[in-house]
């Protein structure tokens, strides 16, 4: 589907305008111009949420662990904690050129 060229001029329609909260610019705009906004939201939203739909995982870790796997994850994803970083001793932090 081709776009109308007459919305590559982005001029023509106010920076904001709603029914709800901009009343004032919504009413300035033509019944075409209303419905051309329309669509263009409601496609938007139904593009978002086919995408959204796509990002859930049925089966991850944490998934099976709500579902009543308690092995699934490990003890510090269930404690919310991340493993301690190992310790660098305090020669191996200087830079090479101050050794």
């Amino acid at each position: 589907m081709a776009v109308d060229p007459a919305l590559a001029n982005y001029t023509l329609f106010p920076a904001t305008g709603s029914p709800y909260t901009d009343a004032a610019n919504w009413n300035s705009l033509s019944a075409s111009d209303q419905e051309t906004i329309n669509r263009i939201l409601v496609n938007y939203g139904k593009c978002m949420e086919a995408y959204l739909r796509k990002l859930v995982s049925r089966n991850a870790p944490f998934d099976r662990y709500v579902g009543g796997d308690s092995n699934a994850i490990s003890h510090n994803a269930k404690q919310a904690t991340l493993p301690k970083p190992p310790r660098i001793s305090a020669t191996a932090r200087r830079p090479r050129c101050a050794r």
